[in-house]
This record gives C-alpha cells, structure tokens and sequence, in this order.
C-alpha cells in the first residue's frame, strides 16, 4: 500500500512546555461519587473557543462526543487522583484546545495555555457541578513576547531560547497519498526526521487513547533521525516532546498501513 508522510513544524495553536507567555490555571477534582451524570465544565485557550467536558458514568451507552463536547468517563468508586486522570486524558485528546493538563497533586490538574500572550488569561466559565469542591479557576499569567516568531524557509524560528514544544503525529485521521482514506488498521512507521536547533533534549514516544504514553526514544541533538520501525495500533499516535533551548524545531514521519 502506499505511504503517508506526516510534516509538522510549530506554528499557531501548536501546544508548547516551557516559557512562552502563557497562560496557567488549575481545576480542582472531587471524587467519583461527588459528581453527577451530565455534569458539566467548560475550558477555552482563546476567549472565542470554548468546549464543553460532559461528566459520563455509562459505559454501555457513552455520551456522544462532537468538536467540542468532550467526554470525561467516571465511576462511583474513583478517587479525587483518578478523576483528576480521566480530565487529564480527556482535555489532552481534544483537537483544537489549545491547554496541556497535568497533574498538579492528588487532587488538582494544572492547565498550560499552549497560546502565549495576554489573550489567554480569561475567567473562569461556569460549569455545573453541584459539589463545591470542584472547582475550575481562572486562566492567568499570559504575558506577551516582543517580537514574533519567523518563518524561514519553512521552518519557523522563536526570538527566545527558552521554548520546547509537543507534536502529536495522527496518521488514523489522515488519508493515503492516493486519495483513499484508511482506518481501523495499525501502522508501521518507517521513519521520522526531526530538527531540533539547539542540540534540544527530547523524548519520543507512542501516545494510547488514554492519555498515558510510552518512552520510546530519548536524547538530545540539533538532527534526529529514527530508522527503526515504530509499530502503532488504529487508535495511537507518535508523540514528539521537546523542552529546553529550540530555536527551530520541524518533524517529517513517514508511515503505511501494517497488515
């Protein structure tokens, strides 16, 4: 079958780690039984985009999910720390929203605003959860650069040193060089090149459905080339983590369908 090439390179709405003036907040979890079927919470990166996290405990029948009405699955028996891992997975599997979740302790996730500036420290929206203790705060913290970044010859140049960045790498969702679309099936990534100017440390791994990932690879160098085969199922994707000083950073994943 044919192969499919994947080329990323950071550009506006890429999700970032590291200082590049945005905005942070928090939500705080309660537990399983603190929460209620159909509650909901709501989140945005930039005032105009907003997306709704809908509270599911039917595994039978799930919430049907669009853009932006994202599914949080719950039970009774969770802790505060397993909630707060099954809004960790679902805000970081959502195409579009621009927040990188973490954990920030046994009850707390920590919100990064991929998009840097002042246009990202936005308040709160409501949400409606009945337990007090839940609680989504503002984004704050949001600082704008001097100057943009540059685009040379296709590859785009930051006026800091400070940045690292996060490629996600989805062939389910792309087609064939032919034309004919493909899923359900696994892949076989063949190669990836990656420019890190900066000799930037990075970690590649294989990221599943949940949101956990897999280390595959790490190091440090201002080029990567991976010629190992890397076999992924239907429904995970190659995930490139950068941090540290990149100036410039480009990837190219070049993959086929595994039969």
């Amino acid at each position: 079958m044919s192969f499919i090439t994947i080329e990323q390179r950071i550009a506006a709405g890429s999700q970032f780690t590291g200082t590049n003036g945005g905005s942070t907040g928090t939500i705080t979890t309660v537990t399983g039984l603190q929460v209620l079927q159909g509650e909901t919470f709501q989140l945005r990166s930039r005032a105009k985009d907003v997306f709704t996290f809908i509270f599911d405990f039917d595994a039978t029948n799930p919430v049907a999910e669009t853009a932006t009405r994202r599914r949080v699955f719950v039970t009774t028996a969770m802790t505060a720390a397993q909630v707060r891992d099954a809004i960790i997975r679902a805000v970081n599997r959502t195409p579009g929203l621009a927040l990188y979740a973490s954990s920030g302790g046994a009850s707390q996730v920590n919100l990064t605003n991929g998009q840097g500036g002042t246009a990202g420290n936005l308040a709160a929206l409501p949400d409606t959860v009945v337990n007090a203790g839940f609680v989504v705060s503002a984004m704050a913290g949001g600082v704008n650069r001097s100057s943009e970044p540059v685009d040379i010859d296709g590859v785009r140049y930051f006026p800091e040193a400070t940045f690292g960045g996060i490629f996600d790498f989805d062939f389910a969702t792309k087609r064939l060089i032919d034309g004919a679309p493909v899923s359900g099936v696994p892949w076989r990534v063949e190669r990836a090149v990656m420019q890190l100017t900066g000799a930037a440390p990075y970690t590649l791994s294989i990221l599943y459905p949940d949101g956990t990932t897999a280390t595959l690879q790490t190091g440090a160098g201002a080029l990567v080339l991976i010629t190992n085969p890397i076999l992924l199922a239907p429904d995970e994707r190659l995930h490139l983590l950068t941090v540290g000083a990149v100036a410039a950073m480009y990837a190219r994943v070049t993959a086929r369908p595994s039969t």
